[in-house]
């Protein structure tokens, strides 16, 4: 199959199975318990553009996903991938220090925000809800991440690469990953409640850009997909606590998906490929 036919095919499936469900919430009201459900399947919608694309070429479906990235790989690169989500939180909030940017122990923001009461000390609290992002982002969210990961770093990743090379990928691929969320952002408010618009969608596809050259790179340089749906199903987990560690209103300008957390990525970003670029850009070892 052609390049151009099998990405048009992977962007008409995945594009559309996603709308459908975007439609379905926007038609029967979004609650919290709904949009979290109807997310994660969503999230498998790439999934089913591969398995599409795979079947019409005739190809067995599980060594159709392997040679995209279903394999094992070292633990190093699990250890990494899980890092990578604290690091930016880390930085992020560091940051936010320097720009004198008010902090806060996000228990509380979040109990204040819910009407909850909190069961102990915050602090204690606090760290108790980190361990619990590792648990979660290892296991539920990175189950859900692989369904769009073989997709964005799996087939479009090793298909673009070929006649793009890497950085042009990492470009194109951040910017249909940040349109396939759009109307989540315009008819929803999801990420952006305050920026239900141009503005919202334009970050957004800044903060997968940057996301994207990172998951590309635990890709390539594993030979696998999964640690990339670790960091992705990790950063996931974390959103709430960084969304409510920095007490500014305005979410384009703190984390997980404003300035702060843009800026922390491109920082870590830039030692973590210069650091993984030994040894040149495709790895496996």
């Amino acid at each position: 199959m052609r390049l151009v036919t099998k990405l048009l095919i992977y962007i008409a499936v995945s594009f559309i199975l996603a709308f459908i469900i975007d439609a379905y919430l926007v038609t029967t009201g979004v609650d919290q318990i709904k949009f979290s459900i109807m997310a994660a399947v969503r999230m498998f919608t790439p999934l089913a553009a591969v398995i599409t694309i795979l079947l019409i070429e005739g190809e067995k479906v599980i060594e159709g996903l392997k040679g995209y990235g279903l394999r094992l790989f070292k633990l190093r690169y699990l250890l990494l991938a899980l890092s990578i989500p604290y690091l930016i939180y880390g930085l992020g909030v560091l940051y936010a220090l320097i720009a004198n940017m008010p902090l806060v122990n996000p228990i509380i923001k979040i109990s204040e925000e819910y009407g909850a009461e909190i069961p102990m000390d915050p602090n204690v609290l606090l760290m108790l809800s980190l361990l619990t992002t590792v648990l979660t982002g290892l296991t539920i969210n990175t189950a859900c991440a692989f369904g769009e990961e073989i997709g964005w770093r799996g087939l479009l990743l090793d298909e673009l690469i070929k006649v793009l090379g890497y950085f042009r990928s990492v470009v194109v691929i951040g910017v249909i990953w940040a349109l396939w969320h759009a109307p989540l952002i315009v008819l929803i408010g999801f990420n952006y409640p305050h920026h239900r618009d141009l503005v919202g969608v334009s970050m957004f596809m800044a903060i997968c850009i940057v996301l994207s050259a990172f998951l590309a790179l635990l890709k390539l340089k594993s030979g696998s997909v999964i640690p990339s749906a670790v960091t992705h199903g990790t950063f996931n987990a974390c959103r709430g606590l960084m969304l409510f560690t920095v007490d500014v209103e305005d979410e384009l300008l703190t984390m997980p998906v404003g300035v702060l957390a843009l800026l922390s990525m491109i920082t870590i970003y830039v030692i973590l490929h210069l650091a993984l670029l030994r040894g040149g850009l495709h790895g496996g070892e």
